[in-house]
């Protein structure tokens, strides 16, 4: 039922990018779980044409949901924000340790590469999730970068 309802929810938001109004009433708010609530998250989407900057602009700001960054979705859609100031931007939305994506596209593009060839930035402390296809051997393999 929450998938289902995330989905939904997630369909109506990527509508509201081609609204003409800056006053937007998001969908979001009249959920009525307040625990559902507590779990949300927006990620830039490159399908959709939320960068960063979008997002913080017409949804941080409107409805308090925090941003999770995504480096691949950031280096193809960066709305002219550095890494660094996308990822910062994105981190002082959230009001605990952030969850963020990492993940480098195959030969400069959205597919995902199998193994990482850098490591996520270090910026300031968040949890990263990967998103590499050899998702647990990159994982270890960057720890083991870590180390050295």
């Amino acid at each position: 039922m929450k998938c289902l309802l995330l989905c939904s929810i997630l369909q109506n938001i990527v509508s509201l990018k081609s609204s003409s109004s800056v006053s937007i009433n998001c969908p979001i708010i009249s959920i009525p779980s307040a625990e559902l609530w507590k779990h949300l998250s927006c990620n830039n989407e490159i399908d959709a044409s939320w960068s960063i900057k979008n997002l913080y602009h017409y949804y941080y700001k409107t409805s308090g949901i925090p941003i999770t960054f995504d480096t691949l979705h950031h280096s193809i859609l960066h709305d002219n924000l550095s890494e660094e100031d996308a990822f910062n931007l994105a981190y002082e939305t959230w009001n605990t340790t952030p969850i963020f994506h990492y993940s480098e596209g195959k030969n400069n593009t959205r597919a995902h590469e199998h193994m990482a060839t850098n490591l996520p930035p270090t910026y300031k402390d968040v949890y990263w999730d990967v998103e590499l296809k050899g998702k647990d051997y990159a994982i270890l393999e960057m720890l083991n970068k870590c180390k050295m």
